[in-house]
Parts: C-alpha cells; sequence; structure tokens
C-alpha cells in the first residue's frame, strides 16, 4: 500500500487539506472557510467547536484508498491566536489575530517594555496583534482559572489530534514572551505580563513528533491511530520551507490573506538586524533548526483581492479579461485593516 501525508494549513480566511505522495504529487485537495464568530466578551473569535467539526468533515470526504495510506499529518496556522486549555480538556475560542480590542492595552506597557529592551529579547516591532495582549485580555474578561495551558492554533489541533501539549517556536515567536537568542520563555517578560510559566507549554522544534492519533480521534477521522501528528509552523513560514527560502540566498513573497516579504537568515544576520532595529521588520525562528526569518509585509494581501471583488466588481475577477487598460491617477493604498503596530 502506498504511504500518502497529509498537509493542512489553518489560514485567516480559508483552511486547506492536502494529501501528497511520497514524491509531494498532490493526490487530493480541499478547502472550507475558517470558522471566525462573533463573542460578545471578545469580539471576533476563532471557533474551536466548529473549526473541529470542519475538520472531522473534511477527513471524512477523503477516499477510503487514500484514507488507509495516510502515515502523517502536518499542520501550519496563522499566528498570535491562542487558546486557553483547562486540565480536562475544556477550552474556550480564541481571539482572531487582527482584533483591534488589545490596542488600548498594549499602549499601557510600551513604556514598560522599552524599560526591558524588549526588542532585543524577542525581535519584535510593537503591536497589539501579540499573542501575551490577547492572553492578558481573555484572562480579564473570561475570569480564567489559574491552571490553563495557552496553545496557539495549530498546537491546540495537535493536542486534540493526540492530548499531548507543547509549542514549536516558529508559532511562539509570535507571542511577545519568547526570547529569540536562547529559545526559551522570557521570565522578564512573563514576570511584567504576570503570566505564570506554568502556563506556557513545552517548546519544541517544528516537524517533530508530537504524537500518535488518540483512539477516539481516530476512529473519529476514520484514520488508523499509527498516523504521526507534527506541527509545521505559522504558515508563512511554513510556505517559505517549501519554497526552499531559509538559506539567504533567496527572498520570499508570500501572499496570503495577509503578505509578507520574509528573508531566511542564520545568527549572525540576526543579531545585526537585532541591534539595527529596522522600524516594522520582525525576526522569529525559521521552521528550519538553526535559522532565523526577518519580515515585513502588509496585513491586507489576498483579503485587498477580496475586497475588490466583493465591494468593487462585484462580480468573478474574470470580469477583468475585457478590460481596457490604461494609465490613470488613481492610488490604492492597501491598509485596509491599518498596519498593526504603534
Amino acid at each position: 500500500m502506498e504511504d500518502f501525508l497529509v498537509g493542512m494549513d489553518i489560514g485567516t480566511t480559508n483552511t486547506k487539506v492536502i494529501i501528497f505522495d511520497p514524491d509531494g504529487e498532490q493526490m487530493f485537495a480541499t478547502s472550507f472557510r475558517t470558522p471566525i464568530v462573533e463573542d460578545e466578551k471578545l469580539g471576533e473569535v476563532l471557533s474551536t467547536k466548529k473549526l473541529w467539526e470542519k475538520i472531522v468533515e473534511t477527513f471524512r470526504k477523503i477516499p477510503e484508498e487514500l484514507k488507509k495510506g495516510i502515515r502523517a499529518i502536518g499542520i501550519s496556522s496563522l499566528g498570535e491566536t491562542v487558546f486557553p486549555v483547562g486540565d480536562e480538556g475544556e477550552v474556550s475560542d480564541g481571539m482572531i489575530w487582527y482584533s483591534p480590542l488589545t490596542r488600548e492595552l498594549m499602549e499601557e506597557y510600551i513604556q514598560p517594555l522599552e524599560d526591558l529592551d524588549y526588542f532585543k529579547k524577542t525581535g519584535l516591532s510593537m503591536s497589539w496583534i501579540f499573542s501575551a495582549f490577547k492572553m492578558i485580555y481573555m484572562n480579564e474578561r473570561l475570569k480564567l482559572p489559574s491552571n490553563v495551558k495557552w496553545l496557539d492554533t495549530s498546537s491546540f489541533i495537535a493536542y486534540k489530534m493526540t492530548g499531548k501539549i507543547a509549542m514549536d517556536r516558529c508559532l511562539a515567536s509570535r507571542t511577545l514572551l519568547l526570547n529569540i537568542k536562547t529559545g526559551e520563555w522570557d521570565e522578564d517578560l512573563l514576570d511584567l505580563f504576570k503570566i505564570p510559566r506554568s502556563s506556557l507549554p513545552e517548546l519544541v522544534d517544528c516537524g517533530v513528533n508530537r504524537g500518535n492519533l488518540k483512539k477516539d480521534v481516530a476512529e473519529e477521522l476514520g484514520l488508523c491511530r499509527d498516523v504521526v501528528v507534527s506541527v509545521a509552523g505559522q504558515d508563512h513560514i511554513a510556505g517559505a520551507f517549501s519554497a526552499g527560502v531559509f538559506d539567504e540566498n533567496r527572498i520570499l513573497n508570500s501572499t496570503g490573506t495577509t503578505e509578507v516579504i520574509l528573508w531566511g537568515v542564520k545568527k549572525d544576520k540576526l543579531n545585526m538586524f537585532l541591534n539595527l532595529k529596522i522600524p516594522g521588520y520582525n525576526a522569529g525562528f525559521h521552521t528550519v533548526p538553526g535559522f532565523y526569518y526577518l519580515l515585513d509585509g502588509l496585513p491586507t494581501g489576498g483579503y485587498c483581492v477580496e475586497w475588490m471583488i466583493k465591494k468593487v466588481l462585484k462580480k468573478d475577477y474574470d470580469i477583468l479579461k475585457n478590460l481596457n487598460y490604461r494609465k490613470n491617477p488613481i492610488y490604492f493604498l492597501p491598509f485596509l485593516r491599518g498596519m498593526f503596530m504603534d
């Protein structure tokens, strides 16, 4: 029987599930709208219940001859969104990464963070989208118990599948709590935000074995129990790996709902970047151990295309094929969601 690999990417707009053979040939592909809903206390949230239901529904649609050969599932996802998971597996929905509700909270912390020289610790330019602000905001409004563990989107799905709790350093890079020099949670930042170390999971590299499917999950998905689950990192960074952009010789323009320009570097270039502090640019752990990324981008990449189709064209973009293009004085500024910076 031929072996197959499943890649699942939970994006802001859509969640994609693709099956490949060992040579990388696509055998099956489908997608569904990522379930973002409105919550009274938290604004727009990623629904854990609906997301899991859609994942189960999707796996059940996979042809049986392919299901039997599935040996591993790799998960990538959007960043910054986090979910509090209790001891018994109870979980709350997570604030969507672009939520503006944490902006005022961020402003309270700007000076204390500057006093800690947070940029040299994290490689991040100031923004309210980072997970730490969501943790504080959600804790204040939901009165969460002290024993919760915070998981990013990919790690939450890996936990649902395996029962194992961990977070990879690529996705942890977007929390504002990870020290980019040590690869560990930063005690100074945890103290500042009053986030207990016990509420954060073990840190691991991308691509490591997170465990096999739990018996009930294997039955629910219609898969064998020995299927291995791993996390491939944040969506744009995982895409950079597949494009071979991690060894300083290439730069990637990655466009999803958002758009980024990304460069993979080693530690010497990272240290240069941390000393320069280029406005707007961010650094983090790459999906490839021993490499880092530097990136800048737009909060609206593919989102602008969707906006154009729905709000301006109100038709399919095929209509553009018949237009008579010419120069005009109109400029489009693609900041439909602002810049997510201070």
